[in-house]
């Protein structure tokens, strides 16, 4: 099994901006995923990434660290076993995280929250047949799609590197990061996160 690490750094959204932003390169990389053009939460958007981003001032970023046990280390350790460990893992874990930042937003009026990754809430995105989101009211983008390098924000601002399973051995741990942007202080984010 795993544990989890909660990790939150403050920031504003023109400092995050400067240190990890590169909208070209990183929308460069999402063409190449079989996702690109076929979720609402992915690119290419309809809107101007700059002036979704710039509405708000502060942005809070969660690091969400699962630490696995060594049985678990140990036990999965083939291809076809992290695979089916790690979807089930990372797709229970990002719904959780899901919902405690869509939470946040209750909790802080006027703000929206950033998904750990992509969507996944329809096994079939209503895109792909020219319909609205199904769940606007769920729905958010990542940081990674507003071109946002989570790598660089992982090891620079909440001082950890972002890891990766091999075909045969689960990283010591995964990481998610998700995010809340708003234009209000918020202070004790932490007390309010339950992960």
């Amino acid at each position: 099994m795993y544990h989890t690490e909660v990790y939150i750094k403050a920031s504003t959204v023109d400092e995050l901006k400067k240190e990890a932003w590169d909208i070209e390169k990183f929308e460069g990389f999402c063409k190449q995923c079989k996702n690109y053009g076929k979720v609402w939460s992915c690119p290419p958007y309809d809107f101007s990434v700059k002036e979704y981003l710039d509405k708000y001032k502060n942005i809070y970023i969660v690091g969400v660290k699962l630490i696995f046990d060594e049985e678990t280390l140990s036990t999965i350790n083939t291809k076809e076993k992290i695979s089916s460990y790690t979807t089930k893992t990372l797709h229970f874990m990002k719904n959780k995280i899901m919902y405690e930042m869509l939470n946040l937003e209750k909790l802080y009026p006027n703000s929206i929250s950033l998904s750990a990754g992509g969507c996944n809430l329809c096994e079939n995105c209503s895109k792909l047949n020219n319909k609205s989101c199904l769940h606007p009211d769920l729905m958010r983008y990542s940081l990674e799609s507003l071109g946002f390098d989570v790598g660089k924000i992982s090891s620079n601002l909440l001082n950890f590197e972002l890891k990766w399973a091999t075909e045969t051995r689960l990283p010591d741990y995964f990481s998610l990061i998700a995010g809340i942007m708003t234009n209000e202080n918020i202070s004790n984010l932490e007390n309010n996160i339950n992960l």
